[in-house]
């Protein structure tokens, strides 16, 4: 009877635990997930520079200063560049959509004039004015719509700026304790040794290893865009390039959308010569995709074009914009998960004939 009681006191204690351990660990959840990002970005700048860190570890540097200087770096060669292209992004931006609103003195105006005269909407009995005056409020409607986003953007500065230094935090600390917090994290997790250090290095070789590919390859076809636009006097270079950065997450978009925008800018200037070489350019930058991937990767796994693509939209579905990110990240973890599965699969005799 005294046996039977201290197993029903047991299972309670333990269900008790459960239930509590999961609820803490939802807020947890919760209170993080605006920070998921910077957080994992930092963790990946980490990795990028732990050789830097090492390698000024060796020359018996203090670790915490071997830290601050590699983060310091990051911060001075990246995110204050990066803060300075945001910001003539942002001013570019509002001046196109200035520009787009008050038509008569855009450019895009003789576009929409050559456009609706084309041979084959006369063909169609259609009205080449019903199609420019179509043109030109859809237009100007897609001017006004981004002219709001960005405005929303700006007073969104604060958290942007809490992000980027939890960011670089993130990558100070985890430069200096990542080994112990990843040992730490191992050995929460219900598996053999082996079974952990094979979850641990799928994870590195499939979900680091494509989030670095993809970043390098979407910062490289932005500096083609950029300077594309650059070179043939396309306004709007630092839009272009930051528009083409986020498009290149999208395998099927890359950078398209905006080597096409530049060619039909170009178009309506009657530079058709500039207009063939910015569709050049474009695939050019789509090109480099297939250089820049592989040699990031080198060898190491990497997510299929159509898991990437559902990854992103699932993840803007259910995150938003992060979701460009996030998606692919969990999408990397499954696939992580998946391979340790045969290790597991094996230890425990399951699946076995």
């Amino acid at each position: 009877m005294n046996q039977k009681i201290s197993s029903i006191h047991k299972s309670i204690t333990l269900l008790t635990f459960l239930a509590l351990l999961f609820t803490v660990l939802a807020a947890s959840f919760w209170l993080m997930a605006p920070y998921i990002i910077s957080i994992t970005l930092g963790g990946i700048l980490a990795i990028i520079a732990n050789p830097i860190y090492i390698k000024l570890s060796s020359k018996k540097i203090n670790p915490k200063l071997a830290s601050f200087i590699v983060s310091f770096g990051i911060f001075l060669l990246v995110l204050i560049p990066l803060g300075v292209f945001i910001g003539l992004a942002w001013k570019q931006g509002l001046e196109i959509s200035r520009a787009i609103l008050d038509i008569d003195s855009f450019s895009i105006g003789s576009f929409i004039k050559k456009i609706s005269n084309w041979q084959v909407f006369e063909s169609l009995g259609i009205n080449p004015d019903t199609i420019a005056n179509k043109i030109h409020l859809e237009i100007k409607n897609i001017a006004n719509y981004g002219a709001q986003k960005l405005v929303l953007i700006f007073t969104y500065l604060p958290d942007i700026f809490l992000q980027l230094i939890l960011l670089i935090f993130s990558c100070f600390f985890l430069l200096i304790d990542g080994k112990r917090f990843l040992h730490w994290l191992s050995n929460k997790i219900p598996f053999d040794d082996h079974v952990r250090q094979k979850v641990i290095h799928s994870f590195k070789n499939t979900a680091a290893a494509s989030i670095l590919a993809t970043l390098a390859s979407s910062a490289s076809q932005s500096m083609v865009i950029f300077f594309g636009y650059i070179i043939l006097g396309i306004p709007g270079s630092f839009v272009a390039a930051g528009a083409t950065f986020i498009f290149s997450w999208i395998p099927i978009l890359g950078s398209s959308p905006i080597s096409i925008i530049g060619a039909i800018y170009l178009y309506s200037h009657g530079q058709i010569g500039k207009a063939l070489i910015m569709i050049v350019i474009g695939l050019i930058a789509g090109f480099i995709d297939n250089i820049v991937r592989p040699i990031v990767l080198k060898g190491r796994s990497h997510l299929h074009p159509l898991v990437s693509l559902i990854a992103i939209f699932g993840g803007i579905n259910l995150f938003g914009i992060s979701g460009v990110f996030l998606g692919p990240i969990l999408a990397a973890v499954t696939i992580s998960l998946l391979q340790a599965w045969p290790a597991i699969a094996e230890r425990f005799n399951i699946l076995k004939a």
